[in-house]
């Protein structure tokens, strides 16, 4: 039959390109078993196999591309927005150019559904011809492993008086609550409780459990809470969640979902684990990061912050860590516009009439010396980026974007720029 697609996968090829996916990202010869479809259940889905775009040769799947569309909301600002990956080919197939066929094609599907902004889980020259760049600023900051003995730092242990937390991981009772706190939070997808599930139902799978990848909740000790919208009768109070993630003990073997892994053996580098998402009550969160560090035999939990989570930059600071001076990083990921002015209207409530407009009127510009494109340049003036000027001083880059966007430089000082972005390593990674 020959090379036929791209086009929605159908219910009855998730199969078939769940076994594409596995054999390129999960060989069996690196992994003990392929687990792409438990890891990303709602990309695999049979119930929804439109969220993933084929290339067939005959009845074989040889190129797919995954994607699931979720709304993100920056302060209150909703944007259309898709996070995409699971992107490959077979191995017989390279060099056809099928990757890029499928992309396109799904771009433009996504542009006409509406969607403003792509999240890209990679940084191939594939997705910047598609003009995707980097963007959004964090600082990596550091809750050190608790010391057992005590250090004096009210941080090492619970931090409020009269108040005190156990750690546990999270329980299915749990997740209406984490769900809610979630809810609360400035940066985030939307995201339903099916949703959740799904994704806590893939933790333990990641990279076929060669990660140790966990959903933990600090509840309120003391007595049971009486029941509200969100909790039943007797059911404990969940102060704040953290995902994090980090290398299993034993590579190729995954601890089970409710015990507790033995101390890694020592190592000349320390281990860190990475926190995926949190909410709720940030010294909960922290005091629940040195615990389990400690617990788990890592030296740290590394969080990527944004300038907009004051509280938890607080609790930084009072743990005695200096953020201003630390750098600002993007993601590794990149970020594409499919609809800049669209993008830059959905925050117009925060950038002010005047900004927003002259932003979203910003002319294209593709010379060989700027190399630029109002779809690439909209994401780093939104949101800041690592690379180029924003990582001079505010007086440069208030300087650069003045001239970029032909406004005073007043208009620029008082704007809310760089915006703060969400995280692209979350459960909503795709």
């Amino acid at each position: 039959m020959g090379i036929e697609g791209p086009f929605p996968a159908r219910a009855s090829e998730v199969a078939a390109a769940a076994d594409l996916s596995n054999r390129v990202f999960r060989p069996l010869d690196q992994f003990k078993e392929g687990t792409m479809h438990l890891e990303f259940p709602l990309v695999f889905s049979h119930d929804h196999p439109e969220r993933l775009w084929i290339i067939k040769d005959g009845s074989r799947v040889v190129s797919l591309v995954g994607f699931l569309e979720r709304p993100v909301l920056v302060e209150g600002c909703r944007i259309p927005a898709a996070a995409l990956g699971t992107v490959c080919t077979d191995p017989e197939y390279r060099g056809q150019g099928l990757a890029g066929r499928i992309l396109a094609a799904l771009l433009d599907h996504l542009r006409e559904r509406g969607v403003h902004l792509v999240i890209i889980s990679g940084d191939r020259s594939l997705y910047r011809r598609a003009g995707a760049v980097t963007a959004g600023l964090v600082r990596w900051i550091v809750a050190p492993a608790a010391d057992p003995a005590g250090s004096g730092n009210p941080l090492d242990g619970n931090p409020l008086p009269g108040r005190t937390w156990a750690v546990r991981e999270a329980r299915e009772s749990d997740f209406v609550q984490v769900l809610r706190l979630y809810e609360r939070e400035p940066l985030r997808f939307e995201r339903s409780l099916a949703d959740l599930r799904a994704f806590v139902s893939a933790l333990p799978h990641a990279y076929a459990g060669t990660r140790f990848r966990r959903l933990w909740v600090a509840v309120r000790e003391g007595g049971k809470e009486a029941p509200n919208a969100d909790r039943a009768a007797g059911q404990e109070r969940v102060e704040a969640y953290l995902v994090t993630d980090g290398p299993a003990t034993a590579p190729g073997a995954a601890p089970a979902a409710t015990s507790t892994p033995p101390l890694p053996a020592p190592a000349s580098t320390p281990v860190y684990w990475q926190a995926m998402e949190w909410g709720g009550v940030r010294r909960a969160v922290w005091s629940m990061a040195k615990e389990l560090a400690a617990r788990h035999g890592v030296a740290g939990v590394r969080f990527p912050v944004t300038d907009a989570d004051h509280e938890l930059l607080d609790v930084a600071a009072t743990a005695g860590i200096a953020w201003e001076t630390l750098p600002q990083n993007s993601w590794g990921g990149t970020w594409l516009a499919l609809d800049p002015a669209g993008l830059v209207r959905d925050l117009t409530p925060l950038l002010g009439r005047e900004l927003g407009d002259r932003l979203e009127q910003m002319p294209a510009r593709s010379t060989a010396a700027e190399g630029t494109s109002v779809a690439g340049e909209v994401l780093p003036i939104l949101f800041g980026a690592k690379e180029s000027w924003w990582a001079g001083t505010r007086t440069k880059w208030v300087e650069e974007l003045s001239r970029r966007l032909a406004v005073p430089a007043s208009l620029v000082e008082q704007s809310p720029l760089p915006l703060p972005l969400v995280w692209g390593f979350t459960l909503n990674f795709v």
